[in-house]
């Protein structure tokens, strides 16, 4: 049965890391998500996978709906992310990746959940 938790190992943190990724990570467009993504070796001690959700104050001004949607978007990554850690332990590789929310509207989770889907789909892709 797969783990479906986010500990806080699970998310990227710390301004050195945010960098690395930011400058040399690899970036993709899926509506409504800016979506950048770096493959890395296995680091023992480290999880397989980390994540970072974003949404800027320029797109969702209001404090409460920006951490509505980050709530809702780490959700779905949770709930759907075993799939991609079973494909990188298979290959021996970390992925960390970052989601930025761009659209200015209040979304739905049913729309966020099938966009993370199609997020973490082509992101087995290119793994």
């Amino acid at each position: 049965m797969p783990e479906f938790g986010l500990s806080r190992a699970d998310i990227l943190r710390g301004r050195k890391e945010l960098e690395e990724l930011f400058s040399t990570g690899k970036r993709f467009y899926e509506s409504p998500f800016k979506i950048i993504y770096q493959k890395k070796p296995v680091i023992p001690g480290q999880t397989l996978n980390r994540v970072g959700v974003a949404v800027p104050k320029k797109v969702i001004r209001l404090a409460h709906d920006r951490n509505r949607i980050k709530r809702q978007c780490r959700e779905c990554i949770r709930l759907q992310r075993h799939v991609l850690i079973q494909k990188l332990e298979e290959q021996h590789v970390s992925l960390d990746f970052f989601i930025i929310y761009t659209v200015p509207s209040h979304p739905d989770f049913n729309l966020l959940n099938d966009k993370i889907i199609l997020i973490l789909q082509r992101l087995l892709t290119q793994v």
